[in-house]
């Protein structure tokens, strides 16, 4: 992800992953997650709207790191979008 981010943008990559994070696997929402958190200064740029129902999903999530990764993701979210 990181040669991606790269080449057109960290907040591009994010916006892209929100569709993996409800139809993919566990190991990829974790692995996406934990690619977020580690630029979570990209998410000033993207499209807030379109991660929340992902995110919240991940909330639901049975694997409790991918909950705790979303919530502390949300918590990022919720400043931009005016929580």
């Amino acid at each position: 992800m990181d040669k991606w981010a790269e080449a057109i943008g960290e907040h591009k990559v994010i916006d892209s992953l929100a569709a993996y994070l409800t139809e993919g696997s566990p190991e990829l929402r974790e692995d996406g997650l934990n690619w977020v958190l580690a630029h979570k200064s990209a998410l000033k740029k993207c499209e807030h709207k379109e991660l929340i129902t992902p995110l919240v999903n991940c909330l639901l999530d049975k694997t409790s790191k991918i909950r705790a990764q979303s919530e502390e993701i949300i918590i990022e979210v919720m400043i931009y979008i005016g929580f």
